[in-house]
């Protein structure tokens, strides 16, 4: 784990230790008193994540189940989840966003994800799976894997493998196939956040891996084990400048090649 929890000015602050080692300007920002007047600002409830995506996406992990707010700040690379750094600069208030996770039951243990689920054979063969939408719709796939993507994280390992981009009010899940042999060319579908998804890996003796947001949480369990997948109660908090929908809007458009006039 790189992520490092500190307490400033009454509130929890995450970032990455290895970034803070090599960026000398998060290093200065950390006890910077720009930092401490954004901070009162919060409700004291408020985590405040220093660093990109993947850092904000552990600190969810790590406290989702506590009633707590999160604000990122973009020190990162892509930083889409993140607020940018002239949030220090801006006058705009705070707009509290709402997601709901995914969560995933196998072999008796739950894990749950922000962005996404990716599950795929852990020998580098193909994955045979039957998917269902329960109780009763189903299609088998054949390929190099599944992954289930929420709107919020739709634009990350989902739009890398040329499914939707959606904009992140839209009440649904994507279902891309990864270079899906049967049926042949499959195309990724949008189902709504409300279905239940049951994934059952069949055929070929092959050992299942499965990802959450990127961290591998479940290895080499066997064929016949159902992987299902709900909305879960309850959702993460996230604290963005200004107008929340806006923000976000504007993200996902840019990513889909739009531009102001």
């Amino acid at each position: 784990m790189t992520l490092k929890l500190e307490h400033l000015w009454n509130r929890r602050l995450a970032y990455n230790s290895f970034k803070y080692k090599e960026n000398p300007v998060l290093r200065e920002i950390i006890s910077s008193e720009k930092l401490q007047k954004l901070i009162e600002k919060t409700p004291e409830n408020t985590i405040v994540v220093l660093g990109g995506d993947g850092t904000l996406l552990e600190a969810i992990h790590l406290f989702y189940r506590e009633e707590v707010i999160f604000l990122g700040i973009n020190y990162g690379t892509k930083g889409f989840l993140m607020n940018p750094v002239s949030i220090f600069e801006s006058q705009e208030d705070f707009t509290l966003t709402s997601y709901p996770l995914l969560e995933c039951s196998v072999d008796g243990e739950k894990f749950i994800a922000f962005n996404e689920f990716d599950i795929k054979a852990g020998d580098g063969k193909m994955l045979h799976v039957d998917l269902c939408l329960l109780p009763e719709n189903h299609i088998t796939i054949v390929g190099d894997g599944i992954v289930i993507s929420t709107p919020a994280g739709s634009t990350g390992y989902n739009a890398s493998l040329g499914g939707p981009i959606l904009p992140h009010d839209i009440p649904a899940y994507i279902i891309t196939p990864k270079a899906a042999w049967k049926p042949r060319g499959q195309s990724p579908v949008i189902i709504s956040d409300q279905d239940t998804i049951q994934i059952c890996p069949i055929g070929r003796k092959t050992p299942v891996e499965m990802y959450a947001d990127g961290q591998r949480i479940k290895h080499t369990f066997t064929n016949g084990v159902p992987i299902t997948l709900v909305q879960k109660s309850g959702a993460v908090h996230l604290l963005v400048l200004g107008h929340g929908t806006d923000h976000w809007k504007a993200k996902v458009l840019s990513e889909q090649g739009f531009s102001k006039k």
